[in-house]
């Protein structure tokens, strides 16, 4: 079977983000991208993140804040 790396990548994102969210559930969007910087560049990075968002796997109650649907 055949790698997905944009399935990876997503998984990278969403498994950094529950890394990071264990302190209260809510993650700075910088913060995430700092996090994911030398495994993802920045400009995927954000066009993946909206893209969780848009399918409703993040939310964005703020610009700049995310937390889990």
């Amino acid at each position: 079977m055949k790698s997905n790396p944009l399935r990876e990548k997503l998984k990278m994102i969403l498994d950094t983000f529950d890394s990071l969210s264990r302190q209260g559930g809510i993650v700075e969007k910088d913060t995430l991208l700092f996090s994911l910087q030398g495994k993802v560049e920045v400009s995927e990075a954000l066009e993946l993140i909206d893209y969780l968002v848009r399918e409703r796997i993040l939310q964005a109650p703020r610009p700049d804040v995310l937390e889990k649907s």
